[in-house]
């Protein structure tokens, strides 16, 4: 049955039962059948291998048995004369040198992954501002001018603080909101509101108190509008500038009274 098949491999493949059952108890049959053939490594081999990698510790990693080799008959140094040093001596990275690495590089993340050494060398003798001057920034120091112009895209401050926060809270910080919502409608914060029963649309629930001369109706009205009851006489309700009712949930309304 041996005879049928020209290899160990197409042997197990093809009567697996039979070459399990004679591993185990006549392994000597197969190993004269099929003799196992170990590929020796030389020297000369090792010397070559060693030309393709870079640093000992990939060629230890992609080429174990040569490396190992190697090793064993103390060539190591002999055949790695080649490759970078594992540790660079002290004094070895100048600011010139630091230099001349970060210009192949666009960024400081890059400059830090493809070349950590130079990096690492730069950052700890404090040069890599002076090294990075070339790279492209990617931050960006908001100005007056700068916050100004970003607030222009957005009608309202909330608008401005969810689309860039960035921006907004580095006009909070300086104190620089007021100047830089100069074009924002002061009343855009306030809702506008419809009288149900008559259906006249107010601006807000303080023009509302002012038409009727009642200065203090504007806090019944928003507590009628929150329960949903009457204040004056009449229904009440939130709308948009068409006049449609806007519907508040209880989620809504919380939040709506905590900013206050």
């Amino acid at each position: 049955m041996i005879i049928m098949v020209k290899s160990r491999v197409e042997f197990a493949k093809k009567f697996p039962g039979h070459y399990a059952w004679l591993l185990r108890y006549n392994r000597d049959l197969i190993d004269r059948a099929f003799p196992l053939t170990k590929k020796t490594i030389s020297l000369t081999d090792c010397k070559k291998d060693a030309l393709k990698y870079k640093t000992r510790s990939e060629w230890a990693k992609k080429s174990p048995s040569s490396y190992s080799k190697a090793r064993r008959y103390g060539k190591l140094d002999e055949y790695c004369k080649h490759m970078e040093h594992g540790k660079t001596p002290n004094g070895f990275w100048s600011l010139e040198k630091c230099k001349k690495e970060s210009q192949k590089y666009k960024t400081r993340s890059e400059w830090q992954s493809k070349d950590s050494r130079s990096y690492a060398a730069a950052r700890n003798r404090g040069w890599l501002v002076e090294c990075c001057k070339h790279m492209e920034k990617k931050l960006i120091y908001w100005s007056l001018e700068l916050c100004k112009r970003d607030a222009l895209k957005y009608k309202t401050k909330e608008e401005w603080k969810k689309g860039s926060p960035k921006s907004y809270e580095s006009a909070r910080h300086n104190d620089w909101i007021s100047k830089c919502c100069e074009h924002m409608p002061k009343n855009a914060h306030l809702r506008m509101v419809v009288n149900l029963d008559t259906m006249e649309v107010f601006n807000s629930a303080a023009e509302v108190a002012k038409s009727l001369g009642i200065p203090s109706f504007k806090s019944n009205l928003c507590r009628a509008i929150k329960n949903n009851t009457k204040a004056g006489g009449y229904r009440w309700a939130y709308c948009d500038e068409d006049g449609n009712v806007i519907k508040q949930t209880k989620g809504e309304i919380n939040a709506r009274q905590n900013k206050r």
